[in-house]
This record gives structure tokens, C-alpha cells and sequence, in this order.
């Protein structure tokens, strides 16, 4: 994604993820979510069907624990 959007996507921006069924957007907003806590970076995930449980098992899959990013307040 940063080479597409050359660079990435800029601080402070808000990004929507939208498609059909089936085309990864789920995995996709969950690993750039980890990827940016590794870094340092807090990050929300807005989920209106899923329970948070849900997807920190469904995270914890990939071998994305959250759990400590959650107990210090950056997810």
C-alpha cells in the first residue's frame, strides 16, 4: 500500500475501507492496525457486527495479540 499511495497514508487522516463481501477488507484494516501498533501508533478499529472478542480471536489467528496494546491504552 505505501508504494500505491506512494508513500502511504499521510498522519492524522481517517481512512474507510469499503467492498463486497469476500475481498479481504477485514484482514487487511486488522494488519495495517498491528502493523501500526508494532510501530508505536494507537489505533481504532470500528467494528458494528462483530464482537471486540470476536476479532481479537479472529486477529489472534494471524498471530496478532492485541492484548498488550489494549492494556496500555493504544487500542
Amino acid at each position: 500500500m505505501d508504494e500505491i499511495l506512494r508513500g502511504g497514508i499521510p498522519e492524522r487522516n481517517v481512512v474507510l475501507l469499503s467492498g463486497g463481501p469476500g475481498t479481504g477488507k477485514t484482514i487487511f484494516g486488522e494488519q495495517f492496525l498491528y502493523y501500526g501498533l508494532t510501530q508505536g501508533e494507537p489505533g481504532v478499529l470500528v467494528a458494528l457486527e462483530e464482537h471486540p472478542a470476536q476479532i481479537k480471536r479472529g486477529m489472534a489467528q494471524f498471530g496478532w495479540d492485541v492484548k498488550p496494546y489494549e492494556e496500555n491504552g493504544q487500542f
